[in-house]
């Protein structure tokens, strides 16, 4: 154990149980919590796989406000109406995620792929257990369970959870489980893995797994319905068996939270109000000029702008007092709204760094 990890606060590690659904995650939850996991609540004596037990009902509401956000767009988008709902669904999504955070230290769930990342941001150190299972077989018990999904919004699901999943194990670590592993009474080879990840009793983990196993458990679906999802599963079939340690740069901005040196956070803090706009202001003003932006991005927001100057009918008078620049706002504000939606999102990125940099603060 290096360094950095001696230093860290066994209050403040969380695992996360990833699924994409009916793979298993409620067996597993449940030998977890006959292991010593703490859940947060009160553990069934029976493993029902159709009951979702062991889910916190946080974890659903964060969960459905980080999933409006990630419609809006998966990641954060440029100024304007969408950037507000995006920001605003994410922000009532972490405040369920700060209390699920305080009240459990394992967390299994639909949304749980959503929570990791921000749970980082926040102070915890989280670990990642991957649940996973061919999407042959979820898509038979998904479908027969939702009775309103389709073979593509299925795929689609599958794929996004699982990929993020990947990305937050090779962050943050952990291991993956099979349902096919835990279903199997011969085979072990997941116990040590997981007992690494968590810190739970090895030993106890086999038993729990013996006491809660039925002999239905396993079923198997032979057929491919999907290329991308058969990908996607020997990606994680590929570290069956593996423990993943976190990454080199996890430990170390964790050790900079620890210590209180994260210079991104510091900054932010002391930060005036009035920087933040500054900064959106000078990349919108840079890519204006930027060959990168396509040149009807730019014309069509000059011509906004120009045609209302232009124009010899004032909507609103001027020379009512407040209400008579209200129609200038608006105008100005949708054509940096639709010129924010024509910069590519790498192009903006790299303008809101230099913009941050030119004032000297972090972004």
């Amino acid at each position: 154990m290096g360094p950095a990890e001696a230093a860290i606060d066994p209050q403040r590690l969380r695992v996360f149980i990833l699924s994409a659904g009916r793979s298993g995650s409620t067996l597993l939850a449940a030998i977890l919590a006959d292991a010593g996991a703490d859940f947060g609540m009160q553990v069934p004596e029976r493993w029902d796989p159709g009951t979702g037990d062991l889910e916190h009902a946080e974890l659903h509401r964060m969960g459905r406000w980080m999933q409006y956000a990630y419609e809006v767009s998966p990641d954060r988008p440029g100024l304007g109406v969408g950037r507000c709902l995006w920001a605003f669904y994410r922000s009532m999504g972490k405040a369920r995620l700060r209390r699920l955070l305080r009240e459990a230290r394992y967390i299994k769930g639909e949304g749980a792929d959503f929570a990791v990342l921000p749970a980082f941001k926040m102070g915890y150190l989280p670990t990642v257990v991957v649940s996973y299972r061919r999407f042959d077989e979820v898509a038979v018990s998904s479908g027969l369970m939702r009775g309103h999904s389709n073979l593509e919004s299925l795929a689609k699901y599958y794929n996004r959870v699982y990929r993020n999943a990947l990305l937050s194990l090779h962050i943050f670590g952990g291991c993956v489980v099979s349902y096919e592993q835990l279903t199997d009474a011969a085979d072990t080879s997941w116990v040590e893995p997981l007992a690494t990840a968590t810190g739970l009793p090895a030993d106890r983990l086999v038993s729990a797994r013996n006491r809660r196993l039925k002999p239905s458990d396993r079923l198997a679906v032979a057929s491919s319905m999907d290329a991308s999802t058969a990908e996607t599963f020997s990606k994680l079939d590929a570290l069956r068996g593996l423990t993943i340690p976190p990454s080199a740069q996890a430990l170390r901005s964790w050790a900079q939270k620890q210590a209180g040196a994260d210079p991104q956070r510091g900054a932010r803090r002391g930060r005036r109000w009035w920087v933040r706009p500054s900064i959106e202001a000078s990349a919108l003003a840079m890519a204006l000029f930027d060959r990168r932006v396509p040149w009807y991005g730019r014309a069509l927001a000059i011509a906004c702008i120009l045609a209302y100057a232009l124009a010899p009918v004032d909507p609103i008078p001027d020379r009512l007092p407040v209400v008579g620049h209200l129609d200038d706002v608006i105008i100005t504000a949708f054509a940096i709204w639709l010129f924010s939606r024509l910069v590519p999102a790498s192009v903006i990125l790299e303008l809101r760094s230099a913009a941050a940099a030119r004032l000297g603060v972090f972004f």
